[in-house]
Order: structure tokens, then C-alpha cells, then sequence
């Protein structure tokens, strides 16, 4: 079990979001895609109104080893992500369903300057309010 926790706190020990650079396809006034890594769960991100899907992408300023992504909804407006996908560059590393309070998506690590979140099916404007990306130690 110890190992187990040692393990876990490795992996989520270093959250990287905030050093991207981030940036939308599709966002709605007063809802900044910026919110996403602010650590504030009463800020989210929102995309345009009925949209479907939508496509956020984190730059970093240097090559990062990257093994995991944490997404969460903002639930106060509804649980509405159904699938999305990360990519590294343009190689696709994880699939994902639904999302609501927390969505924890691991793989193999993988090392990129660039990762994209495709939100490919949602049943009305996504709302997140928590995107973070752990590097491995």
C-alpha cells in the first residue's frame, strides 16, 4: 500500500498548466480559457453557445514529460461533456468519457511542447473549470 502511495503522489506531484501557454477555439465573454489553471473552482472556461465541440491547447515553452491530465466540469451549469481526446503534437495518447467532478486521464509519459484537448462530443457548450497537466518526476 505504501508503495502504492508513493507512486500516486509521484505522479501528480508536479502540475504544469499554469506554465502553457493556453488558448480556445470557441469561448464565451467573461468566461477565459485562462480560468482553467487558475485553481479557483468558481471561474470556469466556457465555449460558445451550442457548441457541440471545442479544442484547448496548452503550449509550454520547453519539451515536458507528460503522463496525465486532470479535467472537471463546471456543475452548477450541468454535466455536459460526453468524449473528448488528448493529443501530444499530433499523436493521440488518451480518450475520455464523460467528465463531470473530476476526469484523471494517465498514460505512458510522453514528451511534447504542445498538448491538445479535443472535446468531440458534448451535449451543449462544455463548461471546466479545473485542467491540470502533471509532468513526470
Amino acid at each position: 500500500m505504501k508503495q502504492l502511495g508513493e507512486m500516486l503522489k509521484n505522479k501528480f506531484a508536479h502540475n504544469i498548466a499554469a506554465t502553457a501557454q493556453i488558448e480556445a477555439d470557441t469561448v464565451q465573454t467573461d468566461h477565459s480559457v485562462e480560468f482553467l489553471t487558475d485553481g479557483d473552482n468558481g471561474t470556469y472556461w466556457l465555449a460558445s453557445e451550442d457548441s457541440a465541440s471545442a479544442v484547448i491547447t496548452l503550449r509550454f515553452p520547453e519539451l515536458k514529460n507528460i503522463s496525465a491530465v486532470v479535467l472537471g466540469e463546471y456543475l452548477p451549469l450541468g454535466q455536459h461533456i460526453e468524449q473528448g481526446e488528448i493529443l501530444a503534437g499530433k499523436n493521440k495518447i488518451a480518450d475520455f468519457t464523460v467528465v463531470g467532478h473530476k476526469r484523471i486521464c494517465m498514460f505512458d509519459p510522453v514528451q511534447t511542447e504542445e498538448l491538445i484537448i479535443k472535446i468531440t462530443s458534448s451535449r451543449t457548450e462544455a463548461a471546466l473549470r479545473l485542467l491540470e497537466v502533471y509532468q513526470e518526476s
